[in-house]
């Protein structure tokens, strides 16, 4: 017979994830028939984890810990709502792709591009996947949402007078509360119906545009979080930090970081906070209502940039990454960083700096097996460079002045030799005739020939594994080495996309790799530059990764920041030109 059930304030059980959940003290007392007590009981417990459910993995505030919330993911809520899938699982889906083994050539389902040809445009977000396995991706020329089985089931196009103007959505999408959250490189962010593709309201926050790098607009809590303004790291122009109301699209707060960001992701620790990196691996943690700065962690170099991101562990650990070199020679890169810092207060813990190249993608932190401890996994190397003969149009300009007077001398030389004669105004159109033809026939081959020599086509990847806790090397794997001037699909692509109006974004140049998603399985899947998801497991369990430990799916253009979306069932990813389904075979 249960007595009385009072919550005792001296212990707590199941630790941060059941915040309501209290140890049970029995109380000798009769007035509560049995019947009763037990569903007062039944309620607590149901209540408590209800919210637990509801609740997104949580941070004591005083000791900055932080644990992951239940992996049973309510049914009702959405399985991928913004780029880095739901905060509650910092990264690691609870949800399981198949048994694991290498079976993407087999689970394909379907798979899309433009209907005008597969150049025609550009997927610049990762697939958000709501409660019914609906898919909604964007592109240059607009947001589509995908019925499960591919059917498009609405289009919202962005207008012949933005693609005029060289607008378009640049970001990766969110979905809250029944919204898509877009913005436009314009600098206007606007919500559409997740129903109908209807536009709910639109606000310009800023003047400045918002930057062409692929970022990720955050929806949570009824604040739509994103970076606007355009930014140069060569200039030193830097950008802000934004919170827009869900509802209306009203500025409730703004951050300007002392360095700007690029492919903005941020993350919430659960303690009421936002904390993100800058693209020189400065940390920056304030408070969600309010934009307030709680701390900073200064950049790491001055000089150096990386289009990559952070990781939060569900440990209180955050963690960020750096390329020594700047934006300019980020194709050739000479070294960069993994850091781990305290959430708390912002305090390095750990770091790996003996890297060949820098690091330019996301980390991802979880379990790699039931038993494992937490791993923290990233990928090293460089980004691709542009196609080549767009190489040798950019460089070309730079060196006129010198093909000019390689004319001059041709002319000079010439005039010595032929010992020419005439006016002196035959002379001189003679003259202008060998420097123009001169110049232009020396300039070609010379500008392809420097383009060659001291250009690159040759990208080596490794992917290396670290203990979460201490920093401890466990494994590392190479990738094929990507023997191409561009990332996959950007030579056969930059063409048509021009043909198609889109001169100031005809090139993906996407991350060296997409983040890593880790599935339930402890499978970490990512694509890379080379056109390939790939999919790494230690499958024997030796603690080594094998060859048979690593599948890949050749898709034949790379990816963007964002990698593949997870929910029960079913896997998609999406590339610079199209977006591919798997299942497991249960739908």
């Amino acid at each position: 017979v249960l007595d009385d059930i009072v919550p005792d304030p001296e212990v707590q059980i199941g630790g941060p994830a059941w915040p309501a959940v209290r140890a049970l003290r029995v109380q000798p007392a009769s007035h509560v028939g049995a019947m009763q007590r037990c569903l007062i009981c039944f309620a607590m417990v149901c209540g408590a984890a209800a919210a637990s459910a509801a609740s997104e993995g949580t941070c004591d505030v005083a000791s900055g810990e932080c644990s992951a919330a239940d992996r049973a993911a309510p049914a009702a809520e959405y399985f991928w709502p913004h780029g880095r899938g739901h905060p509650r699982y910092f990264g690691q889906s609870p949800h399981a792709f198949g048994d694991g083994a290498c079976n993407l050539s087999a689970a394909l389902k379907w798979s899309w591009h433009h209907p005008s040809g597969r150049y025609a445009s550009m997927v610049l977000s990762k697939p958000m996947i709501d409660d019914k396995l609906n898919l909604y991706i964007s592109g240059l020329d607009g947001v589509r949402k995908f019925s499960r089985d591919g059917e498009v089931l609405w289009y919202w196009p962005v207008n012949e007078t933005l693609k005029q103007n060289k607008v378009y959505p640049p970001n990766n999408l969110a979905i809250m509360d029944g919204a898509v959250f877009s913005c436009l490189t314009s600098g206007e962010v606007f919500a559409l119906s997740m129903e109908s593709g209807e536009v709910l309201w639109r606000a310009m926050p800023g003047s400045k545009g918002i930057n062409s790098d692929t970022g990720f607009v955050i929806a949570r809590n009824g604040r739509v979080i994103l970076d606007i303004d355009e930014t140069d790291p060569n200039l030193n122009i830097t950008n802000r930090v934004v919170a827009l109301n869900s509802s209306n699209g009203d500025t409730l707060w703004e951050y300007k970081p002392d360095a700007g960001v690029w492919n903005f992701l941020p993350y919430f620790p659960g303690d009421g906070t936002v904390i993100f990196q800058d693209w020189s691996a400065g940390v920056h943690k304030i408070n969600e209502s309010s934009g307030e700065r709680l701390w900073t962690v200064p950049p790491k170099n001055s000089t150096g940039w990386t289009d990559g991101g952070p990781a939060l562990g569900p440990n209180g650990v955050f963690y960020t990454v750096t390329s020594t070199s700047p934006q300019s020679m980020s194709w050739a890169s000479s070294g960069g960083g993994l850091h781990a810092h305290r959430v708390k207060d912002g305090q390095l813990l750990w770091e790996q700096t003996g890297f060949s190249e820098g690091i330019y993608t996301y980390p991802v932190v979880g379990r790699l097996g039931l038993d494992d401890d937490l791993t923290v996994v990233t990928g090293v190397g460089s980004l691709a460079m542009y196609p080549y003969p767009f190489q040798v149009y950019m460089v070309f300009p730079a060196l006129i002045p010198f093909m000019l007077a390689a004319g001059v001398l041709v002319w000079l030389c010439w005039l010595r030799c032929a010992r020419s004669s005439g006016s002196l105004l035959r002379k001189a159109l003679r003259g202008a005739i060998f420097v123009a033809i001169g110049g232009g026939v020396l300039a070609v081959p010379f500008v392809m020939a420097l383009v060659f020599i001291f250009g690159k086509a040759r990208y080596p990847y490794a992917i290396y594994a670290f203990d979460a806790e201490t920093g401890k090397p466990k494994w590392r794997v190479d990738l094929p080495t990507w023997n191409g001037w561009a990332a996959a699909g950007d030579h056969d692509g930059y063409a048509d996309r021009q043909r198609h109006g889109y001169e100031n974004r005809a090139v993906c140049l996407p991350c060296a790799s997409s983040y890593p998603t880790l599935d339930a399985n402890g499978v970490i899947y990512f694509g890379h530059l080379d056109g390939r998801i790939y999919s790494i497991k230690d499958r024997d369990g030796d603690g080594n990764i094998s060859e048979g430990d690593i599948c890949s799916f050749d898709t034949g253009g790379a990816a963007f920041t964002g990698g593949p979306s997870i929910a029960p069932g079913l896997l998609a990813a999406s590339t610079c030109d199209s977006l591919f389904v798997f299942s497991d075979g249960s739908w």
